[in-house]
């Protein structure tokens, strides 16, 4: 039996009770956030440690480095799927929406919650500028469907 409402729809066993329910499923998603997190501590930074070390990258940078690519790898490879599968506009949809996601959301919540802190204007409006001249074009090619090679 399912029981549903203008906010929540799900199906539950606890149907005659939905406070229950609601309480029971919250504390389930703790339980796998804690799952996820205890697995990333354990594996997750391990690994990454040991790439750091054998590449020969300052903590900082691997971390940040590898996560970015640990990152975006799906979208990549969803993307390259996407565009050898004929949705030309699928793919590069994808890679312009989540560029606009991090650029939009996690930089700013990194701002906001990181504040204060120095920041170099020169190399700032230069990585800002060219990611605006590579979403630009992008969008573009998104637009238009079409790739010249010159």
């Amino acid at each position: 039996k399912s029981h549903s409402n203008t906010f929540l729809n799900y199906s539950c066993l606890f149907t005659q009770n939905p406070f229950l329910s609601i309480t029971s499923l919250s504390l389930l998603i703790l339980l796998f956030f804690y799952i996820l997190i205890k697995t990333t501590q354990d594996h997750f930074s391990i690994v990454t440690t040991k790439l750091t070390n054998q590449l020969n990258l300052s903590p900082t940078i691997g971390v940040v480095t590898l996560l970015a690519l640990g990152n975006g790898a799906p979208d990549v490879f969803a993307s390259v799927a996407a565009v050898q599968g004929g949705q030309y506009r699928t793919g590069f949809g994808a890679i312009l929406s989540a560029g606009t996601f991090v650029s939009a959301f996690v930089v700013g919540f990194v701002a906001i919650y990181a504040a204060p802190f120095s920041l170099n204007p020169v190399t700032f409006v230069r990585d800002v500028l060219f990611y605006l001249v590579a979403a630009l074009f992008l969008f573009y090619v998104y637009l238009s469907a079409e790739i010249f090679l010159w």
